[in-house]
């Protein structure tokens, strides 16, 4: 049986997209972001012009119709932070240890990721991270990420022989009482959205940083 190539997609046949969504200065990030991820749903989906060759690479030297780079280079804020949707927010959070110093930082996918949304190798440590984020400000969170990166960290540390995992629940909000609780009894590190922003102040990220992560492949960590 022959095998199809799949064809890998470039800038080339996407800048048409990214010009539309540059030339509408009136988008908010919110809604740019949106965007991207709606036309990356599409991508995943379509049986001639898979995702899963997409890095963010291939949309670095992008260009905008007066010229200048498709992505912004704008540093995200604690207003970013806290109404972040959730692919945004995983991707920030993979972004944020990736610049902490783990080498390898993994995005998980949509489906199938055993409770665990990023996976950060650094040698033999590791780090396995549950993001939940709520646009409610202020919203405090329970223990649920808590629970699915406790029960999610054995299958990575199975996959990943010699590396010692530590487990991180993120929110952009804030956890409860309960989440801490657990969170101490089950050695799971909290981060909320003050964390979150501390982070950035030592880890700058800029907005284009994230929009072509978040144009990146879905990994199996």
């Amino acid at each position: 049986m022959a095998t199809r190539v799949k064809p890998r997609l470039t800038c080339k046949n996407s800048s048409r997209f990214f010009a539309w969504l540059v030339a509408h200065d009136y988008l908010t990030f919110d809604a740019k972001l949106d965007k991207l991820l709606d036309w990356k749903r599409g991508l995943s989906t379509d049986m001639l012009n898979g995702s899963g060759d997409v890095s963010p690479a291939d949309f670095g030297d992008l260009e905008a119709p007066d010229g200048g780079n498709a992505f912004g280079n704008e540093l995200l804020g604690a207003d970013d932070i806290r109404f972040m949707d959730p692919d945004a927010f995983e991707a920030l959070c993979a972004l944020l240890w990736s610049k902490r110093g783990y080498p390898r930082t993994i995005k998980t996918p949509r489906s199938g990721d055993g409770g665990v949304d990023v996976v950060a190798i650094k040698g033999a440590e590791g780090v396995v991270i549950q993001c939940k984020s709520s646009s409610v400000e202020g919203r405090e969170l329970g223990w649920e990420a808590v629970k699915d990166v406790a029960a999610g960290v054995g299958a990575y540390a199975q996959r990943h022989p010699g590396v010692t995992f530590s487990m991180v629940a993120a929110t952009n909000q804030r956890f409860n009482g309960t989440a801490r609780q657990q969170a101490e009894i089950l050695r799971v590190e909290l981060v909320d959205g003050d964390d979150l922003e501390s982070l950035l102040a030592k880890h700058p990220v800029k907005r284009g940083e994230l929009e072509r992560f978040l144009l990146a492949n879905w990994m199996v960590a």
